[in-house]
């Protein structure tokens, strides 16, 4: 995992970050997948996130019937409890490249508050 140096990922990273975490630890199956996302997905809207990061979260909650502009309810989570694995798999990898989105915006971001404080200081 990469993550900006000296700065705090966004809230979004660390969400969909501790998603991953969870469903990496556990047997992969509808049950931990579930209440991985209930504790760690549901307040993410795709307005909350960058744009290069929204197309990817549609494409997620298409996945779990839900829409996109809203925290995900509880239905499209219990629904996961009963997914086939291939289902799961897609959800999975959807969540990883929502993932590295998220972590090249934080890195980028950083980057920028380093040329700005460079260009302040220095220049």
């Amino acid at each position: 995992m990469t993550m900006p140096i000296g700065s705090s990922q966004s809230e979004a990273t660390r969400d969909v970050t501790a998603f991953l975490a969870a469903v990496d630890a556990s047997d992969g199956t509808g049950d931990p997948v579930a209440t991985a996302a209930a504790a760690s997905l549901v307040t993410i809207t795709a307005t909350s996130l960058p744009a290069p990061a929204q197309p990817v979260w549609r494409d997620l909650t298409r996945l779990l019937k839900a829409s996109s502009d809203e925290p995900l309810p509880l239905r499209a989570i219990e629904a996961m409890r009963s997914w086939p694995k291939t289902r799961i798999t897609q959800l999975i990898d959807l969540t990883r490249k929502l993932q590295s989105i998220l972590q090249q915006h934080d890195n980028d971001r950083w980057e920028d508050e380093i040329r700005d404080k460079l260009r302040h200081n220095y220049l």
